[in-house]
């Protein structure tokens, strides 16, 4: 009986055509349900917010933003607390204004790119809020943002206003957030999501992770990023559940207080990138592993990059004491250009993961490893993706790939984006592909004989093949180079640097291949090292087994390591080297100048 009215109360939701309709569901219905549990320093909870108090919060700051903004404005939203956030974010869509994430400006750089930001964008105006820095300080310092922006702290807020909301038209198709993209290589850009585009998004990633109202999801996301946000901020909202909250600084300072949270409160659906797991694996000991009980967590989902199988099976062993099990690994790609996610793994099974022949995947041929095979690469699946249409595709001739051709890959469905932010030309030609010699909306597969949509396409930029109906991701254009017919992939050389020698373990890589005149092209590793260790580092010993091992795994000659203090390579939102900002680096080191250049496959 329970579930029959669970189920009937889904289909309800299923039939909402906006995020707004939406909240007024969850306040109408599950009022007093928790919504948001707020954690400081990721130990301490600050405050609970259901469902209910979230449609009281936002209406009334959608109250106080429409005394200064028309709907379709875009605002920043800059905050360094999650409660802020979350009341503002909320806001914005009952408001009817288009909300666009940044990070927090913590100093003269972050001020001049949030300049940039309200530029690009056109945007109207600045939300913050109390914590993390003063708003009259800011603009004092950046008087062009005053004069650009009308700022509006919404810090004060306690519902008062919430009688003077004026619900504004809102539709599927009404803009409801501007999302920029990591930026891994080249400048980030804004992605501009519909309703109708969150909504359809967040049913794809309820259907695949198996989530219902007694989910419980922990996240130390950032709720600026695609992954935060759209993850654990809407997520609770679609499918009416809990998210436990807490600041990626509070993860990062100490990595054990996301698995204790996850424990505390029986957390069900929590994961990250790759790099927090393996930070979970450096930095925790036996003894604090002691009293966590991790047996509650079914989905432990891993996105933002390829999927190291190595990570997956060394931390499942190591938190078995925490009654941690494998099959809640959740493999998944995504990408923001598609809202977020696109394809997961299957709910309580282990990934699947193919042995297959480097050398020929440097060809861009899948071949399976057999036992003569010299070198061997693992990748593990990223999943299946009911709910969008995807092909693999020569990005060369815009032509389907046969089943054993890596490829890059396009998607068409109701969670692709509407496009980016004041920048037509890279728009059109991201989301507006189409297969060539073609002129109708389908064609027909000859092999199959299946019908095949022929666009328009959204080109995601990354590589992968399907194989038993997943996918599996390998690279991505911009991170893999062309060297004599064969593909590098810049991770794998990497990889294999870091494992050359027991003093790279740790640290972290960028591969950047370059051409100059002299001495030519040239493949170049920067190297984070601890700071103690720099002076002291066998420089010739470590180039030598560099070498050697590149040589033996991927078959690429290295001609140098830059070695860099730790913590000293750009990173994204999401983790990941930005390969742009790390060139910059290594010209800084001496490297690559007369000229140079790194090569890059588009």
């Amino acid at each position: 009986m329970v579930q029959d009215i669970h189920r009937h109360r889904q289909a309800a939701a299923d039939q909402i055509r906006s995020l707004n309709e939406l909240m007024k569901y969850r306040a109408a219905h599950h009022a007093r349900r928790k919504a948001f549990i707020f954690l400081r320093n990721g130990e301490i909870e600050i405050a609970r917010l259901s469902f209910g108090d979230l449609d009281l919060k936002a209406r009334s700051i959608a109250a106080q933003l429409q005394q200064h903004f028309e709907p379709g404005d875009k605002v920043l939203l800059a905050y360094t607390s999650h409660l802020e956030f979350v009341g503002a974010f909320f806001g914005c869509l009952y408001a009817g204004v288009v909300a666009v994430p940044v990070a927090a400006p913590s100093g003269s750089t972050d001020l001049a790119r949030l300049a940039a930001l309200a530029r690009d964008t056109g945007a109207a105006g600045l939300c913050t809020g109390r914590e993390g820095f003063n708003l009259e300080h800011l603009l004092m310092s950046a008087p062009g943002l005053q004069r650009r922006l009308r700022c509006v702290d919404t810090s004060d807020d306690t519902g008062r206003l919430a009688d003077r909301w004026i619900e504004p038209a809102v539709t599927t198709a009404s803009p409801a957030l501007l999302q920029y993209t990591a930026g891994t290589a080249g400048e980030p850009k804004g992605v501009l999501l519909s309703h109708g585009n969150l909504l359809h998004n967040q049913r794809l990633i309820q259907q695949s992770f198996g989530h219902s109202s007694q989910t419980v999801g922990v996240s130390w996301l950032p709720l600026h990023r695609d992954m935060g946000l759209v993850g654990h901020l809407l997520q609770p909202l679609y499918v009416g559940c809990t998210s436990v909250l807490m600041s990626p600084a509070a993860f990062l300072a100490r990595p054990l207080r996301w698995l204790q949270a996850i424990s505390k409160y029986r957390g069900t659906t929590s994961g990250g990138p790759a790099f927090a797991y393996e930070l979970c694996l450096r930095r925790l000991g036996a003894d604090q592993l002691m009293d966590l009980d991790l047996g509650s967590w079914k989905t432990a989902f891993v996105g933002a990059g390829p999927v190291p199988p190595q990570t997956l099976a060394r931390f499942a062993e190591k938190f078995s004491i925490c009654h941690f099990r494998a099959d809640a690994f959740r493999a998944c790609y995504g990408l923001t250009e598609a809202t977020l996610f696109v394809s997961g793994t299957a709910h309580r099974q282990a990934p699947n993961t193919l042995r297959l022949d480097a050398d020929a995947l440097q060809l861009h041929r899948v071949q399976p490893a057999g036992e003569a095979t010299q070198r061997v690469r693992e990748i593990v699946s990223s999943g299946k993706s009911p709910g969008l249409d995807l092909l693999i595709v020569d990005p060369a001739t815009r032509r389907p790939c046969p089943a054993d051709r890596v490829g890059e890959i396009w998607l068409r469905g109701g969670s692709v984006a509407q496009g980016y932010c004041n920048v037509p030309a890279p728009s059109q030609a991201a989301f507006g592909a189409t297969l060539a010699d073609t002129d109708t909306d389908i064609d027909t597969d000859t092999d199959t004989g299946a019908n095949i949509p022929t666009g328009p396409f959204l080109r995601t930029g990354d590589l992968g093949f399907v194989c038993g109906g997943e996918l599996y991701v390998t690279g991505t254009l911009d991170e893999v180079v062309e060297i004599e017919g064969r593909h590098y992939y810049l991770q794998d050389i990497e990889e294999s640097v870091r494992a050359s020698h027991p003093a790279l373990h740790a640290g972290a890589a960028a591969a950047i291949y370059v051409h100059s005149a002299k001495p030519g092209q040239r493949l170049v590793v920067l190297q984070e090292v601890k700071h103690d260790e720099l002076q002291r580092l066998p420089r010739a010993q470590i180039l030598k087994a560099a070498r050697n091992t590149l040589l033996e795994r991927v078959g690429a000659r290295l001609q140098d390591i830059v070695f860099l203090r730790h913590g000293s390579l750009p990173r994204t939102a999401s983790g990941r080297i930005n390969r742009e900002l790390a060139w910059a680096a290594c010209v800084r080191a001496g490297h690559g100048g007369g000229g140079a250049a790194p090569i890059r496959a588009r």
